[in-house]
């Protein structure tokens, strides 16, 4: 079940993130003041406060009952403050020069070990999901949290769906690969076809002699300069006979 609800958050982190990621890119700007507006926004429309002191995400809703074992306000130091101020603390520092960058990179590197060892630590049964959230002593409310069996069958079902259908409509490509490549297939096709015609074909100069169609793939003959479909070209060298001036020596070239 642990493992199963660090999933649940995993899932609803990066529903979180794709809606803010999605949010951001409509406002169309890259000013630090105008996202963290839109951060704190976003923050206070999918965050809940309890009386008991916890912090129900929507995201995290969605998945499980679980919560944040801190006040609003806290996640909001950490998550949109805490974030901004290091965006901006980033930018800075990589706009200057000598030991404060030096210890600035350090730190990051330093950092991202930290958070490399709080995700193993996370993965095997501690409930904080980054450092931050560590020092802080903000966890996730794992003892009384519960899945909901609904999202993940409905997950499923959507997966399976979606799998069914690429397989069928794979099959129908494969198919009709199988027969119009056919040589046998698409010459009975050709011949079907000019047989169902009630009237003999107008050809217009720029159409197949043959299906009286617009070419596809045009070859032409070298006896007369007609035009010809690649198909309906095979059937004329297979005649050996040309049907415009009844030529019995001719080549098919491509015509470009």
């Amino acid at each position: 079940m642990a493992g199963n609800m660090r999933a649940a958050h995993f899932d609803a982190l990066e529903l979180r993130d794709s809606l803010d990621t999605w949010f951001k890119t409509q406002l169309g700007t890259d000013n630090r003041e105008a996202l963290l507006l839109a951060d704190t926004l976003f923050f206070n429309a999918t965050n809940q406060s309890h009386a008991n002191g916890t912090t129900k995400n929507l995201f995290l809703s969605l998945t499980t009952e679980g919560a944040y074992s801190s006040s609003k306000r806290l996640l909001f130091l950490m998550d949109v403050v805490g974030h901004y101020v290091i965006k901006r603390l980033h930018s800075t520092m990589l706009t200057v020069t000598g030991w404060p960058s030096q210890i600035w990179r350090q730190a990051v590197k330093f950092y991202g070990l930290a958070d490399l060892l709080n995700f193993l630590f996370f993965l095997n049964g501690a409930t904080s999901i980054s450092p931050l959230y560590t020092l802080c002593k903000v966890h996730i409310t794992l003892s009384n949290a519960q899945l909901r069996p609904e999202y993940y069958q409905n997950s499923m079902l959507a997966s399976v769906q979606l799998h069914n259908r690429q397989l069928l409509w794979n099959s129908v490509l494969e198919l009709f690969s199988i027969l119009l490549l056919n040589p046998w297939f698409n010459t009975r096709l050709r011949r079907a076809i000019k047989s169902s015609r009630t009237s003999p074909i107008e050809n217009h100069g720029d159409n197949c002699m043959s299906c009286g169609l617009f070419p596809t793939n045009t070859h032409f003959t070298d006896c007369c300069s007609s035009l010809y479909c690649y198909a309906c070209v095979l059937d004329t060298l297979d005649l050996q006979r040309c049907i415009v001036c009844h030529s019995n020596n001719f080549k098919a070239l491509p015509y470009y």
